[in-house]
């Protein structure tokens, strides 16, 4: 999403509406899943994002415990 929205020039109008969950590429076994983990970790501290779930569960389970969706 980052590189998109730079080539945009566009950036997050809502931070409150994105929920970000790191869950297919946790945990980070491959340099290449290292390297994606670290951009989405950094771009959401960049985004000060408040719905990050970090290694918490996979996405179809955190996103409606997480009262995400209705």
């Amino acid at each position: 999403l980052k590189p998109m929205l730079e080539e945009l020039g566009a950036s997050i109008w809502d931070t409150s509406r994105v929920v970000l969950v790191l869950d297919h590429y946790v945990p980070d076994r491959t340099e290449e899943s290292r390297r994606i983990v670290k951009i989405a970790r950094d771009w959401a501290r960049e985004q000060a994002l408040p719905h990050v779930y970090d290694s918490q569960g996979i996405c179809h389970v955190v996103v409606p415990q997480g009262g995400h969706i209705r």
